[in-house]
């Protein structure tokens, strides 16, 4: 802030000095003393912004609460989009540092195990149907269509035409998950298999979702979350999973993923689960009156 400047008299040459906070001399030049500064390691720099996304999803889930997109008209639901971008400009930007921090935590042995680095991200501040990723489904068919776009019109070659398969897989991954999730009879008969397929179909679904986001950084459209999921078919050693903590991670990732897909298909959704639900009343009427 600018002022008036005061003329300083040179001091009187009977006056005492006190050379104790003087600055130092290197010939010519003045060398002031310096004040040391911490520099975070990738450590605190990783908590820093994981902070700052579970903030950005708190703020979200608070922001959503009431809102139901369904019910709003064009304006309001246009709106309600921008919001939904903005968050999730908002924590690509923080995953990406938590990201490169994260892997120069694990490569100064700050972080010694994906047990530990579950521990130490601490994501899942809020319900996964809650998150912006499960929000930003409502994108879905635009990015879609602008990736296809993209890979139909780069040359044809054995690349593009694989990565048009994933593509035209993604609605059959999500139909295998609710098929295998919906079907009571075969829960009924045999709940250890019937996990297992649900399992295995909801790994598959994961998976896809981030083949897609693979597909979009390749072509060069936006991603589809701003961040990929873990499945949970790796190696579990539950002893070394402190707290439950990477086991509570690969759930909650789970979890969104489902959400982000419901988002996308709600339809389909909603359609399978009635009649799965109505078929099996059915059954149990059938068993009790022929028992």
């Amino acid at each position: 802030m600018r002022g008036t400047i005061e003329k300083i008299s040179a001091p009187d040459d009977s006056s005492s000095w006190d050379m104790q906070d003087a600055p130092e001399f290197a010939g010519n030049k003045v060398v002031e003393p310096t004040e040391q500064k911490h520099m975070p390691t990738a450590l605190e720099e990783m908590q820093f912004w994981c902070q700052e996304y579970n903030a950005a999803e708190l703020q979200f889930a608070q922001y959503s609460k009431n809102i139901d997109s369904k019910s709003m008209d064009n304006d309001k639901y246009e709106r309600y989009r921008k919001t939904v971008a903005e968050y999730e400009n908002d924590i690509a930007y923080d995953w990406e540092r938590i990201e490169d921090s994260s892997n120069q935590a694990l490569s100064d042995r700050l972080i010694h195990s994906t047990y530990e680095l579950a521990d130490t991200q601490g994501l899942g501040i809020v319900k996964p149907e809650e998150t912006i990723e499960a929000a930003t489904g409502i994108f879905y068919e635009e990015r879609v269509n602008r990736l296809n776009q993209q890979v139909l019109s780069s040359e044809p070659n054995e690349s593009t035409a694989a990565d048009q398969v994933v593509l035209r897989q993604t609605w059959r991954k999500v139909m295998d998950y609710i098929e295998a999730s919906t079907d009571y009879d075969f829960l009924h008969r045999d709940y250890s298999a019937y996990q297992n397929a649900r399992r295995t179909c909801h790994n598959n679904m994961i998976q896809q979702l981030n083949n897609l986001n693979l597909l979009a950084e390749k072509y060069g459209t936006p991603r589809f979350t701003p961040r990929n999921f873990i499945t949970n078919d790796f190696v579990y050693d539950q002893r070394r999973d402190r707290g439950g903590k990477l086991n509570n991670r690969a759930n909650y990732d789970r979890e969104t993923v489902l959400a982000y897909f419901r988002t996308v298909f709600e339809g389909d959704f909603n359609s399978m689960e009635k009649k799965a639900a109505y078929n099996s009343r059915d059954l149990r009427a059938g068993m009790t009156y022929y028992d």
